[in-house]
């Protein structure tokens, strides 16, 4: 999600509308995707919440994993997988 906001901001910033256009749809889709397993009709800003705090805890790991792997020289890439069975 966040690599097509980076590349939306990229494409609108260079001028070619079309893909910013694209890139920026597809950032929407991806953020409601993300959401939408948090997201309860009969509880809507508990769900929003919830969904808040997951996101700010994913970020904080995504986040102190690249900066703890530059430390070391390397790359660091989240491989976590949300589903339900």
């Amino acid at each position: 999600m966040h690599i097509f906001l980076v590349l939306t901001l990229l494409a609108a910033l260079l001028g070619v509308a079309v893909a910013a256009w694209i890139l920026g749809a597809i950032t929407a889709l991806s953020g409601i995707a993300y959401i939408k397993s948090d997201i309860d009709i009969k509880h809507p800003i508990r769900s929003v919440a919830f969904a808040c705090i997951r996101y700010i805890g994913n970020m904080t790991l995504l986040v102190g994993g690249l900066l703890g792997a530059l430390r070391l020289r390397m790359i660091y890439i989240s491989g976590t997988l949300d589903y339900k069975v």
